[in-house]
């Protein structure tokens, strides 16, 4: 692979300094006009060089590409310092050997979802998680999983999704960090699994998620009788902590307050 290798901005004076993953762009005396011109070219280049490189992948990829992600590269919605920050990890991942079809077509597909939604916060978070996978090798080996999760965990909290099943968020916002580990944390919120046609829902739950692994840890929650002929506001259970492996359609708690009201 090979991707789009320096941007260059001829009408201002440039320091560009990456500190774990946060690329920091600092423009003097710039014009308007001067920061368009060069801002187009440097999409325009960008956008090329990876529809080149899909179009190698897959003829889906490309179409893709050429119909989403270039005019993305060059919407107002999208500014220089997050082209830079595209381009950089572009590299990285042709140095890190990360393929097009397992890692980076996923990369830009969350990029897509990252501009939509529009968050400083969650582009900076999710972009650090990446390079600590990126720098880490045994964190690396868990990268490829994590970026395929990700178009979908950025536009709707869907932390697994298959067709044995889906698991996903709601009522809640997780935060992502990289402390000792990369990890996924929300509060207070409502987990979601569907799985041939059946439907289960954990109410008021707080869950931490080690990003290298496939298991969810969970403070405990309110398991209603859904999908029965009871009242779920009458019928349900009081779960104590229990962990949840992604990829099953169920789980197993230890402790557990049913209530018949």
């Amino acid at each position: 692979m090979c991707c789009y290798t320096k941007l260059t901005i001829s009408s201002a004076h440039v320091a560009l300094r990456f500190t774990g993953v946060l690329l920091v762009v600092i423009a003097l005396g710039v014009s308007v006009m001067g920061v368009a011109q060069t801002y187009e070219a440097n999409c325009d280049a960008l956008g090329e060089q990876l529809h080149k490189e899909l179009t190698q992948s897959s003829g889906n990829d490309a179409k893709w590409a050429k119909k989403t992600l270039r005019p993305l590269l060059c919407s107002p919605d999208m500014r220089s310092s997050q082209l830079d920050t595209i381009a950089l990890f572009c590299n990285v991942f042709e140095e890190k050997r990360v393929s097009m079809s397992k890692g980076v077509l996923n990369y830009l597909m969350t990029i897509e979802q990252l501009v939509r939604r529009n968050d400083p916060y969650l582009w900076h978070a999710w972009h650090e998680v990446v390079d600590a996978m990126l720098q880490n090798r045994q964190w690396k080996k868990s990268l490829a999983s994590f970026l395929k999760t990700s178009p979908g965990l950025i536009r709707e909290q869907i932390l697994f999704d298959a067709p044995s099943g889906q698991w996903k968020l709601e009522d809640t916002t997780f935060r992502l960090n990289v402390d000792s580990i990369p990890q996924l944390t929300f509060q207070n919120g409502r987990l979601i699994g569907e799985a041939k046609g059946d439907r289960i829902e954990v109410l008021r739950t707080s869950g931490v998620w080690n990003l290298t692994k496939d298991r969810l840890q969970l403070s405990g929650g309110k398991l209603p009788w859904t999908g029965t002929r009871f009242d779920t506001l009458g019928y349900y259970a009081e779960m104590g902590p229990f962990e949840l492996k992604l990829k099953s359609s169920g789980f197993v708690c230890a402790e557990a307050v049913w209530h018949s009201d």
